[in-house]
């Protein structure tokens, strides 16, 4: 993470260009990024990005000309695009007292945006411009209660980053989880740093025990050397005693002898005898003592072994309990994040239950006013309605009286209406009748009329001349669909054509012509793509039988090459061999298998080398350049990699173009280019082959 901060990683290229050249003095008065000048509490970090966004990539500057500056260095590089923030130009935005009055006592309401972060003074009026007038909210629901009364002129942000933007609209849904964004990075960089230093305390704490465990492991062996000094003390103790009793038991017999030799002597001797009783029994006594004595120091010596053994198996479990720790450590902090969410979410619960139980009880108040205001209500509409249903009866009563009135009244005007009726709907349809006769005589006269004048146009002829040559047919309607015909088809001959016989027979030659050229051209494609099938087929067939006879090669060549693994080629579209893709899938030793694109730099170039001597394997060639193709690779792929190209030489000529000392140790001849002098190259060959013989 340090990394991507020193590098300015995440910003856009115009803004990190400007901060490295800041940083490199190419620019001044250059102040940073506002995601750089800004710190905000992890809690409202995803409102104020969503709030910011873009901008947390504005540039802060001292004043327009060096943002002038700044843009014409962007220009002059090519380095792409960035927003500058002069510091004496930029002004603050705020929200009005009255509407802070508003809705700060509002539940839910977490503040203004600007009065959220922290920053240094001097940057009071960027950050005002910016988060001035945004207000952020705990909810997407209070969001739209505080943008409703500010009458949608600001816009509301809520913590887990919907919108409600000034005029009503809204933006949410699900936020893109990033890593690390450039507003967090600051903070999660000191809480790493501190997490680091107390895991270092932490650690400074587990060495001083295992310190104190190696000094008591010390005094443990020093006391074991004492009593092992202690039982070899004893032994020649022990030694030295089973020594002079020996030498007792020697002059003891010894004494006995001159006993048995001179027994004459016996009674001057049995004094000496008792005493040498006496010392041997002491003897004795003090042989068994020592010999309590060293079975003492052996259980000593035994119980310092053991103490030395528990002492190393101290160590080992405090080594075992610095790792537990230290994956206690990381499980802790993620129970306590997970248990923080956990909290958050629960006192959300607890507050929408809260807002919910006060809701209800206000509702059950006014529930119980409305029913006992119901119940007042409802007696006096009882007695209301006793009085209404004697006032019922009588005006039913008068109502039945006027009724039978009202209905011989009206069977006398439903008579006279319907005679009236009657009436008028004779006279409508004589009318009617009078008027259809006279649009039928208007329009029979319009048609006379054009009858007249079309026949006196087209035919030249008078009515009564009509009348006499042409008598009316007996089938009309037959008789103008035949005249309709007959003038389609005159108008189809068009003009009289006078040379149309010698027309045609010229057209007539033109087009058998034209035919038999068509039907040789016709004769000619379908032949022709007969043969492209033939080809295709052929083709096809050729290119499954190498490509088949490569893929067996690849992976035999790519074991070789990797000293292990697998590879293989497939076919993206086996159905239509002809336009089909060629994916490789390779799995060096101890990887598991994947697409090319995903292997390293030097294991892509071995697997195309594997693929090339696979190709060269199937279709051999006289010789083969290769243009620094190992270069990289490590030194034990590059050995292996010549080792194989030495053996593959003995069939095909490989020219290499190399800057690798292990392919140059399996070439025969060396070709090298020299300067010693300026601007004049000298070549150097070597023959290894020679060299070699000569060595031996």
């Amino acid at each position: 993470m340090k990394e991507m901060q020193d590098d300015f990683d995440g910003f856009m290229l115009g803004v990190k260009e400007v901060l490295k050249a800041s940083r490199k003095g190419t620019l001044t008065g250059v102040h940073g990024a506002v995601a750089e000048l800004v710190k905000v509490p992890e809690k409202i970090e995803l409102a104020v990005e969503t709030a910011m966004g873009a901008s947390l990539q504005h540039v802060v500057m001292e004043n327009e000309s060096v943002s002038r500056q700044a843009i014409a260095f962007l220009k002059q590089r090519q380095l792409g695009r960035a927003t500058f923030l002069p510091l004496d130009v930029i002004r603050p935005r705020a929200i009005g007292a009255a509407e802070r009055s508003m809705i700060e006592g509002m539940e839910g309401f977490v503040g203004i945006g600007a009065d959220l972060v922290q920053f240094e003074s001097k940057y009071a009026s960027i950050i005002g411009s910016l988060l001035g007038n945004v207000i952020i909210a705990e909810t997407l629901e209070v969001a739209n209660k505080i943008a409703a009364r500010c009458q949608y002129r600001f816009r509301v942000v809520t913590l887990e980053g919907d919108v409600v933007n000034a005029g009503g609209s809204m933006t949410g849904g699900s936020q893109h989880k990033k890593n690390v964004s450039l507003l967090s990075r600051k903070r999660q960089l000191d809480q790493l740093d501190q997490d680091i230093l107390d895991t270092e305390n932490q650690i400074v704490k587990l060495h001083r025990s295992v310190d104190d465990v190696k000094v008591q492991l010390e005094q443990c062996q020093d006391k074991l050397d004492e009593l092992r000094q202690s039982g070899d003390d004893t032994r020649n103790a022990e030694q030295q005693a089973s020594m002079e009793m020996k030498q007792v038991e020697h002059e003891l017999r010894h004494v006995l002898e001159q006993v048995a030799v001179a027994g004459q002597e016996k009674s001057g001797f049995t004094e000496e005898i008792k005493e040498l009783d006496t010392a041997r029994i002491v003897a004795v006594k003090k042989l068994e003592q020592l010999e309590e004595e060293e079975k003492a120091t052996h259980r000593a010596i035994h119980a310092a072994e053991f103490a030395r053994k528990a002492n190393e198996s101290a160590k080992e479990e405090l080594q075992s309990q610095l790792t537990e720790l230290k994956v206690r450590e990381g499980k802790l902090d993620q129970e306590r994040f997970s248990n923080g969410e956990q909290l958050r979410r629960l006192e959300r619960e607890v507050e929408s239950l809260v807002k919910d139980l006060r809701q209800n009880r206000t509702l059950l108040a006014s529930m119980e006013a409305d029913l006992k205001k119901t119940q007042t209500e409802s007696v006096k509409q009882i007695e209301d309605l006793n009085q209404y249903k004697l006032k019922k009866a009588e005006a039913s009563q008068e109502l039945d009286f006027k009724r039978a009135a009202r209905s011989e009244l009206s069977k006398k005007l439903e008579l006279a209406e319907s005679e009236t009726k009657e009436q008028r709907t004779q006279l409508k349809a004589v009318e009617e009748q009078m008027r259809q006769t006279e649009i039928s005589v208007n329009r029979l006269d319009v048609e006379l009329e054009n009858i007249l004048r079309k026949l006196t146009d087209e035919y030249e002829l008078g009515y009564e001349l009509a009348k006499e040559r042409y008598p009316v047919p007996e089938d009309v309607e037959h008789t103008q669909a035949e005249v309709q015909k007959l003038k389609r088809s005159i108008s189809a001959l068009g003009d009289v054509n006078l040379g149309a016989i010698e027309e045609f027979q010229r057209v007539n030659e033109r087009y058998e012509f034209l035919s038999e050229q068509k039907n040789d051209l016709v004769e000619a494609k379908t032949t022709l793509y007969q043969v492209i099938r033939e080809m295709e087929d052929e083709m096809a067939k050729r290119f499954k039988i190498t490509f088949d006879a490569i893929r067996r090669e690849f992976g035999t060549v790519f074991t070789k090459l990797f000293g292990g693994g697998r590879a293989d080629l497939v076919l993206m579209d086996p159905e239509r061999l002809l336009e089909t893709g060629i994916d490789i899938v390779a799995q060096p030793p101890g990887k598991k298998l994947q697409n090319l694109q995903l292997l390293s730099g030097g294991e892509r170039a071995l697997t195309a080398m594997a693929l090339l001597f696979a190709i060269l394997h199937v279709k051999p060639v006289p010789f083969c350049v290769l243009d620094e193709v190992e270069a990289a690779l490590d030194e034990a792929n590059v050995v292996r990699f010549a080792q194989y190209l030495r053996e593959f030489s003995e069939q095909t000529q490989f020219i290499v173009v190399t800057h690798r000392k292990g392919t140059m140790e399996e070439a025969d001849v060396l070709y090298g280019v020299t300067m010693e002098e300026g601007g004049v190259s000298k070549l150097v060959s070597v023959k290894l082959e020679d060299e070699e013989a000569v060595i031996a």
